[in-house]
């Protein structure tokens, strides 16, 4: 005789709540507690200086280590060390505190300087943000099919999409498998289109040694709480291009920075900014949640093989696909 689902009024054969999916200690409490006795909240300012373009254009390591006062255009001493860090670990130049992942998307776009009406390809099946991070700046999305295996965007049905008002591309490293960059790189160039990658749930994957986000024109980063390492809500950019760093902080910061005498018509369109910002509270457990990477990706790496392990051979559960070299 069959026992009664839990459900039902069945014994339940768990009693207790599964834990929560990220890691934190007192270490990341800590600096909490040193942010508030600091006062120090959020630090961002528009204000005019002499410096400003030299500030804005500054790589993640030296924002760090300028010596910026409390207000500023960069924000606090947590978010510049946590972008520092970030950049760091991708070896990439820049890295850009965000609110989300989905504002850093929007940001990017904007940052692009893309037309009004413009199509960005993106892949059918992925979290709503990707898509809807294209309307804050009128883009117009496509949705494009993806691997059936991985359920990454597919290289061959992206080329078909491709029209005379495509602008840009978004690949999204879905669920730690990571987009056939190679296959995408060639299509984008071909059409000398930009690639945005989105890593919202790859921070840590390699792609035949290369760490997502660090292959397009910029990757983007979620750290809400259920991802590899998270600051409850936020996001970061990254990018080797320091105009393109320029403008996603200004747009994350209003655009309101004063602009410098020698700026063109160029500079100073399409700076239309809003509140992307990062606090220096998130940005504190964000510092700490770095420390704890490689550990909490091998925690979750062993936990994903040992499902996979487990439903092997279960008949009618297909397991996820790893591709090989990744």
């Amino acid at each position: 005789m069959r026992e009664k689902l839990a459900i039902l009024g069945g014994e339940p054969l768990r009693k207790e709540p599964f834990p929560k999916p990220f890691f934190i200690d007192d270490k990341e409490l800590n600096l909490i507690i040193k942010t508030v006795k600091n006062n120090c909240f959020s630090s961002y300012v528009g204000a005019a200086r002499s410096d400003i373009e030299m500030i804005l254009k500054l790589k993640s390591k030296d924002a760090f280590d300028y010596g910026l006062t409390y207000w500023n255009p960069l924000g606090g001493e947590n978010v510049r060390r946590f972008e520092k860090d970030f950049a760091e670990y991708h070896s990439v130049d820049y890295a850009v505190a965000v609110n989300s992942a989905t504002s850093g998307l929007s940001a990017v776009l904007g940052a692009l300087n893309i037309e009004v009406g413009s199509e960005i390809l993106v892949p059918s099946i992925s979290f709503s943000a990707t898509a809807l991070s294209c309307l804050p700046f009128n883009c117009v999305p496509v949705f494009v099919d993806v691997d059936p295996r991985t359920y990454c965007i597919s290289p061959d049905d992206l080329e078909r999409r491709i029209s005379s008002a495509t602008a840009a591309i978004i690949v999204v490293h879905l669920l730690g498998n990571a987009v056939d960059m190679d296959k995408i790189l060639k299509i984008a160039e071909k059409y000398n289109l930009p690639v945005i990658e989105d890593c919202a749930q790859s921070i840590g994957v390699k792609y035949k040694g290369r760490l997502t986000g660090t292959m397009g024109v910029a990757g983007v980063f979620s750290f809400q709480e259920t991802k590899n390492i998270m600051t409850g809500e936020g996001g970061m950019i990254i990018t080797n291009n320091p105009e393109l760093a320029k403008k996603c902080r200004l747009i994350r910061n209003h655009g309101e920075n004063a602009a410098a005498p020698d700026w063109t018509d160029e500079d100073l369109t399409s700076i239309i900014g809003f509140n992307f910002r990062m606090t220096d509270l998130q940005a504190a457990v964000g510092v700490e949640q770095m420390k704890k990477l490689p550990k909490i990706l091998k925690v979750r790496k062993a936990l994903a093989e040992r499902y996979n392990k487990a439903f092997y051979r279960k008949k009618n559960i297909i397991i996820p696909f790893v591709p090989k070299g990744y």
